[in-house]
């Protein structure tokens, strides 16, 4: 079963039209039905268009908290301040409006087998985020939307249409003293997508492999960036590192910050 809250109808046509056919849904009015429903619900649909303005946002962000295992997908507008609410709002996948019909079909089947993709939906805002160089948010938009893990800036250099010394330039320029490197990147990426295949009958070695990876390599990864070990992250679950991952990393790329 999935449930879809939307408190603006005129977007259910478009969501009904993009979910598998053989996807049981039912349409609720509030997020306290949302609540009382979980129990029988594989997933969830939350359509909150305007984020800073609707009070349904705050109902969601405290029904996640008490529910962090419940999958919910969030569908919103693509616009710059509906993207700095994503900050402090821990759902398990965006999918923008522009984006339904692309992908949400995906979206529900991963979410309602808990196999989500956390950094597809970043792919949007950094596509038209300004003050990246066009070349860079190609290369950065598409290592979040691509199927298959991305570890090559020299890939990135070949979709951006640049070379790999101009793509390194670019990013210095966003990042000037800051001390994240473009590889690092790719390695916050590799690890969210990690974690998000983990399962208690997947070993590490196995989900390093499928992101094309040793087990130490991406032991490493974890080490670096986050200062725990890979069974510390995955206690914590993927939706909390790719969390924070979208309030450091993400916000800084987005909006001139410090990481820290």
């Amino acid at each position: 079963m999935l449930m879809l809250f939307a408190p603006d109808r005129r977007v259910v046509p478009d969501i009904r039209g993009a979910i598998p056919p053989d996807q049981e849904v039912e349409l609720i009015n509030s997020v306290a039905d949302l609540t009382r429903a979980t129990p029988h619900a594989d997933c969830s649909i939350a359509a909150i268009l305007d984020l800073g303005a609707s009070p349904a946002t705050a109902h969601l962000a405290a029904f996640k908290m008490s529910n962090p295992n419940h999958p919910v997908i969030l569908i919103t507008e693509w616009e710059p301040d509906n993207a700095r609410h994503l900050k402090n709002l821990q759902v398990d996948e965006v999918v923008w409006t522009e984006e339904i019909r692309r992908y949400l079909p995906e979206v529900v089947k991963e979410a309602c087998c808990s196999d989500l993709n956390h950094v597809r939906c970043l792919a949007v805002p950094l596509e038209h985020a300004e003050r990246l160089p066009a070349p860079l948010r190609r290369a950065l938009a598409f290592a979040c939307r691509h199927e298959n893990p991305v570890h090559s800036i020299n890939q990135l250099a070949r979709v951006a249409g640049v070379n790999r010394r101009t793509l390194w330039q670019q990013w210095k320029s966003v990042v000037g003293g800051e001390p994240l490197r473009l590889q690092d990147f790719l390695h916050w990426i590799l690890l969210i997508r990690a974690l998000g295949h983990k399962t208690p009958e997947m070993s590490w070695n196995t989900v390093a492999e499928e992101m094309g990876l040793g087990l130490g390599t991406l032991s490493r990864y974890a080490k670096q960036l986050t200062g725990k070990t890979l069974q510390e992250l995955h206690a914590q679950g993927p939706l909390n590192l790719a969390q924070v991952f979208r309030s450091t990393v993400y916000t800084f790329l987005l909006e001139q910050g410090d990481l820290h």
